[in-house]
């Protein structure tokens, strides 16, 4: 499955401002790659959990994946403890 995600420029507390627009921030993180914040629509996110993540998930970063494309799988979601919303999400780059 692909899922395609913009590369992040908002950073800190004002990812408050993305998470009313229906925007979930990100990381990708792993071995041989650098790290990049990046950006999902919630609804995208909402969708793959609801239906499981599968086994093998390609994040396309940027128009037509312009900026990368990577395997990936779900490292970490963090929720608000209190109302259960996505606040953010780790993905760990798969060895090759």
């Amino acid at each position: 499955m692909e899922l395609k995600v913009q590369t992040r420029t908002v950073l800190g507390k004002s990812t408050k401002k993305l998470r009313r627009q229906g925007v979930t921030p990100a990381h990708i993180f792993g071995p041989g790659v650098e790290s990049r914040s990046i950006q999902i629509e919630t609804a995208k996110v909402r969708q793959l959990l609801h239906d499981g993540v599968p086994k093998k998930l390609t994040l396309s970063v940027g128009e037509a994946g312009a900026e990368g494309s990577f395997d990936v799988r779900l490292d970490h979601l963090h929720r608000d403890p209190v109302h259960g919303e996505i606040l953010h999400i780790d993905f760990l780059v798969k060895r090759s």
